[in-house]
């Protein structure tokens, strides 16, 4: 095997480790005294509090409680979501949740998410990095009433 190869590839493992990338491939970053799940929730975070919007950051929700299988005796663990921006605006909480792409288990859970919630008025949005300054404007014009 060429020496060249080997180094790259030694050199990729090290920075993988170094990054430390989940499964998704996002790096994680802390900034602020928070930890970020990607560099595109810190984006998301900065165009937030930019446009002077408050929310609630990384809210975790109890999908479905946690039991006992009764059959092997085992204890099922609950399914959590976590959120990564919470916003009540008027009233109505908007669920948003910054995504490179949307998973097939992130869209289960967010269908779980707006059953739990299906008597009350809320939005739920993913949000790409193409779209976090346009959504903070659409959220800070909702907030003045400015749109419907």
């Amino acid at each position: 095997m060429p020496t060249g190869i080997f180094t790259k590839r030694v050199s990729m493992v090290t920075w993988r480790i170094k990054n430390k990338r989940n499964k998704m491939r996002a790096i994680k970053v802390e900034a602020y005294g928070l930890k970020f799940d990607s560099k595109l929730e810190k984006y998301a975070f900065d165009q937030f509090k930019a446009f002077g919007l408050e929310f609630e950051f990384q809210k975790k929700y109890i999908l479905q409680e946690k039991f006992r299988d009764k059959l092997t005796d085992k204890m099922i663990r609950a399914i959590t979501l976590t959120v990564d921006f919470v916003f009540d605006i008027n009233g109505i909480p908007y669920y948003v949740d910054t995504k490179g792409f949307a998973t097939d288990l992130s869209k289960v859970k967010y269908k779980m998410l707006a059953k739990l919630f299906e008597d009350e008025d809320n939005v739920i949005i993913f949000v790409k990095k193409a779209a976090v300054k346009n959504y903070a404007i659409y959220l800070r014009s909702k907030i003045k009433g400015n749109v419907k």
